[in-house]
């Protein structure tokens, strides 16, 4: 028989590469499902989605892909015992104090408004790159994620950051035709 020549190794590598990149793809893929009504509704948030995006210099499209994968753009509360609130899902227990000095919420229940929930995500975000500008966006998305935990192993598992970018480009489609979209297909996606 002998030994396996290189290219055969080369061959065994990478198909062993493409298999977990597959797996990958479909840890991601599972939950990166755009949530049902999403459109519609992140569709009539368009004109508060922009602005906020504007006032904290994030990414709109970015933002607008949180709130779909947070909450499908619903204003909520649960998550972690009940303690995220809004559109965005902000951690109240951090993230309050710094809400309340901009303005945009004095009480965890301010979030559950739609444009104040906006804004604290769109602040968060923007807080989240001051402080971790230099991480990859995934990453940053990934901090998002974690709603003020600091967990390091969390932050490097993190399959949420890509879930999230998956939707980015679709969220900025919708926020560039903003009710039309909402209008023409709204209640299937």
């Amino acid at each position: 028989m002998g030994c396996p020549s290189s290219m055969d190794r080369t061959h065994v590598y990478l198909a062993a590469a493409a298999f977990l990149l597959a797996c990958m793809f479909m840890a991601v893929e599972a939950e990166a499902r755009w949530p049902a009504g999403s459109t519609r509704r992140l569709a009539a948030h368009a004109e508060t989605v922009q602005a906020a995006a504007l006032a904290y210099d994030v990414d709109a499209g970015l933002l607008g892909a949180i709130l779909a994968h947070e909450t499908g753009c619903r204003s909520v509360s649960g998550g972690r015992g009940g303690g995220m609130h809004g559109v965005g899902q902000i951690n109240a227990a951090v993230w309050l104090p710094l809400l309340s000095e901009q303005g945009i919420a004095e009480v965890d229940s301010d979030l559950l408004e739609a444009e104040a929930g906006i804004y604290a995500a769109a602040f968060v975000l923007s807080a989240i790159h001051d402080t971790h500008g230099g991480w990859a966006v995934w990453r940053r998305v990934c901090a998002y994620g974690a709603g003020g935990r600091k967990s390091k192993a969390f932050l490097e598992s993190c399959a949420y950051g890509s879930a999230v970018l998956l939707h980015v480009a679709r969220a900025r489609l919708v926020l560039a035709v903003g009710r039309a979209v909402g209008d023409r297909f709204g209640g299937a996606s």
